[in-house]
């Protein structure tokens, strides 16, 4: 399964669009929609927007892997994989993998959502917007409602 459109202009609006490198919430080098690079000076000239698509689509590739790769009771419905998947994209892969959030889709529960709730902090500090966007993650995953949370 991969990331719907629907689902990739949810995680779009979370992580918004920047062709420069900047810190995200937790300080770290960041460029396009919520690519993670290995120093500020990896881009220093920007990205193209060609290259921030082909950065972000390859970023959904993994996402989607981590994703699937938990649902082993059955294939999510589409509004509850982008849903892990925005989550996903947002904490990374190692931690998604150790995350409530992922045993409780291995167990085939609906309470994987529950556990968003947990993953407020970045850099050790709570912040709202993960709070929206955690509340957001939750109504797409149970109501698929895609509006994401601001």
């Amino acid at each position: 399964m991969k990331v719907s459109e629907p689902g990739r202009r949810f995680i779009c609006a979370h992580e918004g669009r920047r062709l420069n490198c900047y810190p995200d919430v937790a300080g770290r080098p960041t460029i396009g929609v919520g690519h993670l690079c290995r120093s500020f000076d990896e881009y220093p000239n920007g990205i193209s927007e060609d290259e921030c698509e082909r950065l972000f689509i390859s970023d959904l590739q993994w996402v989607a892997a981590e994703v699937s790769a938990v649902s082993h009771r059955g294939p999510l419905r589409q509004h509850e994989f982008d849903a892990v998947a925005d989550f996903v994209f947002n904490i990374g892969g190692t931690r998604f993998r150790k995350s409530a959030v992922a045993t409780a889709i291995k167990q085939g529960g609906d309470t994987a959502p529950i556990h968003f709730f947990s993953w407020t902090k970045a850099g050790g500090v709570r912040h709202k917007s993960l709070l929206s966007r955690r509340h957001a993650c939750a109504r797409l995953y149970w109501f698929a409602d895609y509006t994401p949370g601001y």
